[in-house]
Protein backbone atom coordinates (compact mmCIF):
# COMPACT_ATOMS: atom_id res chain seq x y z
CA UNK A 1 0.00 0.00 0.00
CA UNK A 2 1.19 3.47 -0.79
CA UNK A 3 1.99 5.60 2.51
CA UNK A 4 -0.74 7.76 3.72
CA UNK A 5 -1.10 10.54 6.14
CA UNK A 6 -3.65 12.02 8.05
CA UNK A 7 -3.84 14.82 10.78
CA UNK A 8 -5.61 14.39 14.03
CA UNK A 9 -6.73 16.46 16.40
CA UNK A 10 -8.74 14.29 18.87
CA UNK A 11 -11.64 16.74 20.40
CA UNK A 12 -12.02 16.99 24.41
CA UNK A 13 -15.29 14.88 24.62
CA UNK A 14 -14.44 11.48 22.87
CA UNK A 15 -11.00 11.45 24.47
CA UNK A 16 -12.97 12.50 28.14
CA UNK A 17 -15.73 9.21 27.57
CA UNK A 18 -12.88 7.16 26.34
CA UNK A 19 -10.90 7.72 29.01
CA UNK A 20 -13.44 8.07 31.66
CA UNK A 21 -15.22 4.62 30.45
CA UNK A 22 -11.86 3.03 31.25
CA UNK A 23 -11.13 4.80 34.49
CA UNK A 24 -14.76 3.65 35.94
CA UNK A 25 -14.65 0.31 34.58
CA UNK A 26 -11.57 -0.34 36.79
CA UNK A 27 -13.34 1.45 39.75
CA UNK A 28 -16.29 0.03 39.39
CA UNK A 29 -14.64 -3.48 39.73
CA UNK A 30 -13.06 -2.31 43.03
CA UNK A 31 -16.27 -0.85 44.45
CA UNK A 32 -18.17 -3.94 43.65
CA UNK A 33 -15.35 -6.15 45.55
CA UNK A 34 -15.39 -3.63 48.55
CA UNK A 35 -19.29 -4.02 48.76
CA UNK A 36 -18.88 -7.99 48.76
CA UNK A 37 -16.65 -8.20 51.45
CA UNK A 38 -18.31 -5.60 53.43
CA UNK A 39 -21.62 -7.63 53.10
CA UNK A 40 -19.37 -11.07 53.73
CA UNK A 41 -18.12 -9.49 56.97
CA UNK A 42 -20.89 -7.42 58.52
CA UNK A 43 -20.27 -8.51 61.79
CA UNK A 44 -17.17 -6.07 61.40
CA UNK A 45 -19.29 -2.75 60.35
CA UNK A 46 -20.81 -2.54 64.06
CA UNK A 47 -18.60 -2.41 67.14
CA UNK A 48 -20.40 -2.20 70.36
CA UNK A 49 -19.62 0.69 72.38
CA UNK A 50 -21.21 1.23 76.35
CA UNK A 51 -23.56 -2.15 74.97
CA UNK A 52 -24.88 0.25 72.06
CA UNK A 53 -24.07 -0.58 68.77
CA UNK A 54 -22.03 1.82 66.76
CA UNK A 55 -21.28 2.28 63.13
CA UNK A 56 -17.46 1.92 62.28
CA UNK A 57 -16.20 4.76 61.13
CA UNK A 58 -13.06 3.91 58.70
CA UNK A 59 -15.73 1.63 56.41
CA UNK A 60 -17.42 4.88 55.85
CA UNK A 61 -13.90 7.06 55.45
CA UNK A 62 -12.83 4.50 53.16
CA UNK A 63 -15.93 5.02 50.82
CA UNK A 64 -16.12 8.56 51.15
CA UNK A 65 -11.89 8.23 49.55
CA UNK A 66 -13.55 6.00 46.84
CA UNK A 67 -15.69 8.29 45.95
CA UNK A 68 -13.19 10.60 45.41
CA UNK A 69 -10.52 8.87 43.49
CA UNK A 70 -12.67 9.10 40.15
CA UNK A 71 -12.62 12.67 40.81
CA UNK A 72 -9.59 12.89 40.98
CA UNK A 73 -8.62 10.68 38.32
CA UNK A 74 -11.11 13.55 36.05
CA UNK A 75 -8.61 16.09 36.92
CA UNK A 76 -5.98 14.20 36.05
CA UNK A 77 -7.58 13.19 32.93
CA UNK A 78 -8.27 16.75 31.75
CA UNK A 79 -4.92 18.43 32.79
CA UNK A 80 -3.19 15.18 30.19
CA UNK A 81 -5.76 16.23 27.40
CA UNK A 82 -4.55 19.55 27.53
CA UNK A 83 -0.75 18.73 27.73
CA UNK A 84 -0.85 16.03 25.00
CA UNK A 85 -0.60 16.68 21.07
CA UNK A 86 -3.74 15.21 20.28
CA UNK A 87 -5.45 18.05 21.40
CA UNK A 88 -3.59 20.44 19.20
CA UNK A 89 -3.08 18.12 16.15
CA UNK A 90 -0.96 15.24 15.25
CA UNK A 91 -0.25 14.36 11.99
CA UNK A 92 0.18 10.43 11.32
CA UNK A 93 1.99 8.91 7.91
CA UNK A 94 1.26 4.86 7.71
CA UNK A 95 4.03 3.41 5.32
CA UNK A 96 5.09 -0.21 5.27
CA UNK A 97 8.07 0.24 7.42
CA UNK A 98 5.99 1.93 10.29
CA UNK A 99 4.23 5.08 11.68
CA UNK A 100 5.84 8.68 11.47
CA UNK A 101 3.79 11.25 13.92
CA UNK A 102 4.70 14.42 13.64
CA UNK A 103 3.94 17.84 15.70
CA UNK A 104 4.88 21.41 15.58
CA UNK A 105 7.55 20.69 18.03
CA UNK A 106 8.30 17.30 17.60
CA UNK A 107 9.12 13.88 14.79
CA UNK A 108 9.28 10.37 15.59
CA UNK A 109 9.73 6.44 13.27
CA UNK A 110 7.87 3.77 15.32
CA UNK A 111 8.52 0.71 13.25
CA UNK A 112 5.62 -1.73 13.26
CA UNK A 113 7.17 -4.10 15.80
CA UNK A 114 7.12 -1.77 18.32
CA UNK A 115 3.53 -2.03 18.62
CA UNK A 116 1.49 -4.49 20.63
CA UNK A 117 -1.91 -4.43 19.62
CA UNK A 118 -4.54 -2.57 18.34
CA UNK A 119 -8.18 -1.92 19.70
CA UNK A 120 -11.47 -0.17 18.35
CA UNK A 121 -13.11 2.32 21.15
CA UNK A 122 -16.12 3.38 19.91
CA UNK A 123 -14.67 6.19 16.98
CA UNK A 124 -11.20 5.68 18.39
CA UNK A 125 -8.74 3.86 17.13
CA UNK A 126 -5.75 2.60 19.72
CA UNK A 127 -2.63 1.60 18.50
CA UNK A 128 -0.73 0.31 21.72
CA UNK A 129 3.06 0.34 22.26
CA UNK A 130 2.44 -0.76 25.49
CA UNK A 131 -0.14 -1.39 27.99
CA UNK A 132 -0.20 2.78 28.96
CA UNK A 133 0.75 3.74 25.68
CA UNK A 134 -1.48 4.29 22.25
CA UNK A 135 -1.72 6.59 19.43
CA UNK A 136 -5.52 7.77 19.06
CA UNK A 137 -6.49 7.91 16.00
CA UNK A 138 -10.31 8.92 15.14
CA UNK A 139 -12.04 6.38 13.00
CA UNK A 140 -13.54 8.84 10.96
CA UNK A 141 -10.35 9.73 9.49
CA UNK A 142 -8.89 6.46 7.92
CA UNK A 143 -10.79 4.33 5.49
CA UNK A 144 -11.56 0.64 5.71
CA UNK A 145 -8.51 -0.36 3.15
CA UNK A 146 -6.37 1.81 5.31
CA UNK A 147 -7.91 0.43 8.95
CA UNK A 148 -6.88 -3.48 7.56
CA UNK A 149 -4.06 -2.36 6.10
CA UNK A 150 -3.02 -1.01 10.23
CA UNK A 151 -4.69 -4.46 11.71
CA UNK A 152 -2.62 -6.75 9.24
CA UNK A 153 1.17 -4.51 9.96
CA UNK A 154 0.31 -4.32 14.04
CA UNK A 155 -1.07 -8.46 13.38
CA UNK A 156 2.47 -9.03 11.06
CA UNK A 157 4.22 -7.13 14.04
CA UNK A 158 3.53 -8.60 16.82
Amino acid sequence: MTPFSIFNILNKKDFLLMMLKSILSANAIILITIVFLIKKNTEHLYFVKNDIPTLDLSYIGFGVLLLLVPLLQYRRVIKNYKESPISKGVEYTFSEDGVKSSTPNSERFLKWPAFVKWEERGNILLLYLDADQALYIQRSLITQEQLNFIKLKIGLAS
